[in-house]
């Protein structure tokens, strides 16, 4: 497909730099779909979790990506980060060997493994004096 160069003024625009245009709009286009997969995907699994999302902020946020509002849709997507309602990573478990855990089941027997070290121990020998409060 060749294009003439178009001229605007004294510019001219080549198809090299019409290319460039194009693959600029199409990679927005493709992050924008992107980004309305991953709100859809989120507002999902918090229904298959059986947790009542803030419907109000989800409106807004759909109002938001049909209008193409990138910095509204941050806006409500870091408050939802605040508010706990985004799903965190779990923090990286470690055996006695220093071997890390991939799986939740074997991070929480850890942790129960840990606190239960910690928690019953033996009394000390050595106490020291405390006096009585008068």
């Amino acid at each position: 497909m060749s294009t003439l160069p178009i001229k605007l003024g004294k510019t001219k625009i080549g198809e090299d730099r019409l290319r460039r245009i194009d693959a600029a709009k199409l990679k927005v286009l493709e992050t924008e779909a992107t980004f309305q997969l991953k709100l859809r995907n989120h507002f999902q699994s918090l229904e298959e979790e059986s947790v009542e999302p803030d419907l109000g902020l989800a409106q807004k946020a759909e109002e938001a990506a049909a209008q193409e509002s990138f910095k509204t849709l941050y806006t409500i997507a870091k408050k939802k980060k605040i508010r706990g309602g985004c799903s965190r990573r779990n923090s990286l478990v470690k055996d006695e060997n220093g071997r890390a855990f991939s799986r939740v089941e074997d991070n929480l027997k850890r942790w129960q493994e840990f606190f239960h070290s910690i928690l019953n121990r033996p009394e000390p020998e050595n106490t020291a004096p405390i006096p009585e409060a008068t």
